[in-house]
């Protein structure tokens, strides 16, 4: 594991916390080593994913309790051993990407990248493909971060101009469990900001029902944008630069297909 950089911590209790979180991730990969078969395999994708920066994202997300952290990060290693994300292709999640119904496109204003998603927009596919189309996003997401200058988080726009297109059927019920279960698991500490763009009012009255019982800092990551075309834009580029921001909400942006191919062709070439 390679060395962390020194401002990783503010604390001394976060440092004892970070380097017995890394001394039990060291313990278990020992004891699982003894019986691997693929243990060259398992060993370089897991140095690849064990930064530094990753431990911390973890530490953060179980309150820096070690034992919490270190058995949220065991079962990311070992869901990642047996799905290898880091091996989804462009042409694996193909059919699932060109519905445009989640895209990747632009930077926020915090150098975040931006991920688009159409809540309830149709999607004629199998559950396990969209989950693995939604898994690729994420892994193409972190490419674009810059972890070591303090980007590790992603900002998701959700449109919901077309909900309500797609029937509330069991796959998709089934699709929306699994994409939450791996996100809230697997990449703890990822979201930035979740804009809602003119969601349901249903919508928003639960949220202001819930919104009370939300701890501060989840709370403060989620925007609601709502009114006409030029409201919309104005809510949105106080957070994206109308450069970066897509021509669709009104700023200067287009092709964001074309930023998610050169996005893979990018990670598919180191």
């Amino acid at each position: 594991m390679e060395v962390p950089p020194p401002d990783l911590f503010t604390t001394d209790k976060e440092w004892a916390a970070y380097h017995a979180l890394v001394d039990k991730i060291h313990a278990a990969q020992k004891e699982r080593d003894t019986t691997a078969q693929d243990d060259a395999l398992d060993n370089a994708v897991d140095r690849a994913f064990l930064t530094p920066y990753c431990l911390r994202r973890y530490l953060r997300a179980r309150q820096f309790n070690v034992d919490k952290a270190a058995a949220m990060l065991l079962a990311t290693i070992a869901w990642r051993r047996a799905t290898r994300p880091d091996l989804l292709t462009t042409a694996s999640v193909q059919a699932v990407y060109e519905l445009g119904t989640v895209f990747l496109a632009g930077r926020d204003r915090h150098r975040r990248p931006v991920v688009y998603m159409r809540p309830g927009a149709r999607n004629p596919h199998k559950p396990e493909l969209r989950v693995q189309f939604m898994v690729w996003i994420m892994e193409m997401s972190i490419a674009t971060t810059a972890e070591t200058e303090g980007v590790e988080k992603i900002t998701w726009v959700l449109d919901f101009s077309t909900f309500g297109e797609r029937a509330n059927d069991a796959e998709s019920r089934e699709t929306s469990k699994a994409t939450l279960d791996i996100l809230q698991n697997h990449y703890p500490e990822r979201l930035g900001c979740a804009v809602l763009v003119n969601p349901p009012w249903y919508f928003r009255m639960l949220y202001m029902v819930i919104s009370p019982f939300i701890d501060r800092v989840t709370r403060e990551k989620v925007r609601i944008v709502s009114g006409d075309a030029a409201a919309v834009t104005a809510g949105l580029t106080e957070l994206i630069a109308p450069e970066e921001l897509l021509v669709a909400f009104g700023g200067q942006r287009s092709s964001p297909i074309g930023v998610v191919a050169a996005a893979a062709a990018a990670v598919t070439a180191s």
